[in-house]
């Protein structure tokens, strides 16, 4: 606000216009520069003949969201986002407004023409067309945007890789014991290119805190529900800033940074170190326990909890690989994921396929007990806001989805039940009083391709050719003995399988199936058999052996090892890997003898 006059300033595109300058990268036709939402027709497919008309349509797209509450266009993407400015037309004001002057819904639509010459030509024309519905003239009376009739409504993060999405949902829950999740209307809550994770929503449900950048630099950033600035946390934006958390009044955020824990005021100030740690011992988990003194803290093995202000720390467990911790509201249950820690952090493991299970300590401390299968994955505990009902992410039916499993105050828990349907939700959080729930979506894609090996040049990408095909992450990728087919594992069917296809493409062929997730698949020298390995019952990666003319499968050896990636010796009679054991890791070998 300057004197009497409000004015927008976006430095985004004067940011993408010094960047392109600097690489050498700004052409005269061709570049595309906006904000998708409010991107003219004529900039959204890179006309070099742009004028001042493109302010005019994003000047409609403003004043159609002020008075409907939403932006006419969203989607899946930006670039849907933008393709839907090219070729749809918006949805007239008065869906949203049934009271709404045609005058004035005239004059908004008519800045919104695809065709600039369509549009109001001058600025002074929008405000000669403006003029008699001044709030001060009388012309019209005063309304409201219509809301929806649902009486909770969910506010949702965005987040992901390739699709970076979220929805804007409507709950409902019964206060006895079942509790129903019903998603309603979805629309995106941010738009950037790149990872937007681990969403924390404010316990009065206003404000959203999330990590957003890339494995080298990430950064929190805090973004209204109901639309506005969004704000980074901190001024750092060398250091790598995950999994945000609310204090319980909202007036401070909990984040994990250098291998350690910090707290920082939410409306902006100095961080404050709370847990140190170290590469070789990392904080992998911080959250807080339902009072403003208290924090939760887990490292690898163990859980605990600690004064905020430097007094006693109390082992509350022991586990294995522990991480994502959630206390129940009432202080009775600490619930925390164990198994594949890597799958938070960004890098090169970030979203990866591998099991993980969810395991509750009591509050005051005590043994864990594990209350899921270990089959599949289990991520993201948070407890609801009344009873013992907590809510996990897992893939244990295909796609992502929030189940709910009832803990009762003995420990025991009652059948997990699945709450959504193809919501594909990474991370989930609630508000205070459960009446608003945020969540990522994070949606990756891996593919085979192949390229001829240059003989003293440089070949191109663009020349490769594709070896698999579909909605799949491949992870680990095996040449077969014979140089003839390439071994794989998938998760195209919803559950990881392992598959082999010819060098040069083709139908995939189905080689191993399990009720076991399956990784890292090897064919023996003479092709008969297949070594993987998998989770077993007992939690832990085992390496199985599969004759592929039989289908049986046979477990290798019984040891204390998590045992992954087998690797045929030359001679068949041998068998490499790699124990992942946090603490007493290493290669190792097993003979048939």
């Amino acid at each position: 606000l300057s004197g009497r006059h409000a004015l927008i300033v976006d430095f985004g595109v004067a940011k993408a216009l010094s960047e392109a300058a600097d690489e050498h990268a700004l052409t005269t036709i061709g570049i595309t520069l906006g904000t998708p939402l409010y991107m003219a027709p004529e900039q959204a497919s890179a006309d070099p003949d742009i004028d001042h008309r493109a302010d005019i349509y994003a000047l409609g797209i403003v004043a159609y969201e002020m008075l409907s509450g939403l932006p006419p266009f969203t989607g899946m993407s930006p670039h849907q986002v933008i393709r839907a400015h090219v070729t749809k037309a918006p949805e007239p004001l008065g869906t949203h407004l049934p009271n709404l002057s045609a005058d004035l819904e005239s004059v908004v639509m008519r800045c919104l023409a695809k065709d600039p010459a369509d549009r109001y030509q001058t600025a002074e024309q929008v405000y000669a067309a403006l003029e008699p519905f001044a709030a001060t003239s009388g012309a019209t009376t005063g309304f409201q945007a219509r809301r929806p009739s649902h009486t909770r409504s969910i506010a949702i993060a965005a987040g992901g890789v390739l699709v970076v999405v979220a929805a804007f949902a409507a709950w409902s829950a019964t206060r006895g014991k079942d509790r129903a999740l019903t998603i309603g209307k979805a629309s995106q809550l941010t738009t950037d290119e790149g990872l937007e994770i681990q969403p924390s929503i404010s316990p009065d449900g206003k404000f959203v805190a999330y990590a957003a950048g890339n494995s080298q630099r990430m950064r929190i950033f805090i973004r209204p529900v109901a639309g506005g600035r969004t704000v980074a946390l901190s001024d750092d934006s060398s250091s790598v800033e995950i999994q945000p958390h609310w204090s319980p009044d909202g007036s401070h955020l909990l984040f994990l940074s250098r291998n350690a824990a910090y707290v920082s005021p939410a409306l902006g100030g100095s961080e404050k170190l709370v847990t140190p740690g170290t590469t070789d011992n990392p904080v992998t988990s911080a959250t807080w326990t339902h009072g403003e003194s208290e924090i939760i803290v887990a490292r690898h093995d163990s859980v605990f909890v600690q004064s905020l202000e430097g007094g006693s720390t109390r082992v509350v467990g022991t586990g294995t690989s522990l991480h994502s911790c959630s206390a129940s509201i009432d202080r009775t249950w600490i619930a925390c994921v164990t198994g594949n820690p890597n799958a938070l952090v960004p890098g090169f493991s970030f979203g990866n396929l591998a099991p993980s299970d969810i395991v509750v300590f009591p509050f005051g401390g005590g043994a864990g007990t594990t209350i899921t299968d270990g089959r599949q994955s289990y991520q993201s505990p948070v407890w609801a806001a009344r009873g013992n009902t907590l809510y996990v992410v897992s893939n244990r039916d295909g796609p992502r989805d929030v189940y709910a499993i009832e803990v009762g105050r003995d420990g025991r828990t009652g059948a997990i039940t699945r709450a959504t349907t193809g919501l594909n939700a990474q991370s989930i959080s609630l508000s205070g009083d459960e009446g608003a729930l945020a969540y990522s979506l994070y949606t990756a894609k891996a593919n085979i391709w192949s390229l001829p090996i240059p003989e003293g040049s440089v070949v191109s990408a663009d020349a490769a050719t594709a070896v698999t095909s579909g909605s799949q992450v491949i992870e680990l990728l095996i040449i077969s003995p014979d140089r003839a087919a390439l071994i794989y594992d998938s998760d195209i069917s919803g559950h990881v399988d392992i598959y082999r296809v010819p060098v040069r493409g083709g139908t995939p062929e189905v080689l191993v199936h399990d009720s076991l997730a399956t990784f890292s698949g090897d064919l023996s020298p003479d092709g008969r058999e297949i070594a993987y390995h998998a989770f077993g019952t007992d939690r832990r990666r085992r390496f199985y052996v599969r004759d592929l003319a039989t289908n049986i499968a046979t477990r290798v050896a019984d040891t204390d090892m998590q045992e992954t990636s087998p690797r045929w010796s030359p001679d068949g009679l041998a068998l490499s890997g790699w124990d992942q054991r946090t603490s007493k890791g290493g290669p190792f070998v097993i003979r048939r003898s």
